[in-house]
């Protein structure tokens, strides 16, 4: 895998690989032992945060370049209560017209 992602960083700028969950499959330990950096992806209320730790710490133990997490499906009610955040959505596409998206508090998903 490292001889492909080696040959991939020839020809391309970015690589991203979509792996399993740290805790189930070693696959993103390897990876991740080969990947310049690693992003977590957490999905709040499904996930305990305890294995959100234990994740970090099973990459963090092998020199894996943890870049940060990216939190799914969080509420403020998920949060402390006396956080009080503000979230600004921006999006940034690659496109010859740039999108006018607005963030909406009300939506959503279906």
């Amino acid at each position: 895998m490292s001889k492909i992602i080696s040959e991939m960083k020839e020809q391309y700028e970015l690589i991203v690989l979509d792996c399993p969950p740290v805790i189930l499959f070693a696959d993103s330990l390897i990876l991740g032992s080969i990947a310049t950096g690693t992003i977590l992806v957490y999905q709040a209320g499904r996930m305990a945060r305890s294995a959100l730790k234990r994740s970090k710490d099973q990459l963090a133990k092998i020199n894996v370049n943890v870049l940060g997490v990216i939190l799914n499906d969080i509420t403020t009610s998920d949060m402390e209560p006396h956080y009080s955040y503000g979230y600004n959505y921006s999006y940034k596409y690659y496109a010859k017209e740039p999108l006018n998206l607005k963030y909406d508090p009300n939506w959503r998903p279906s």
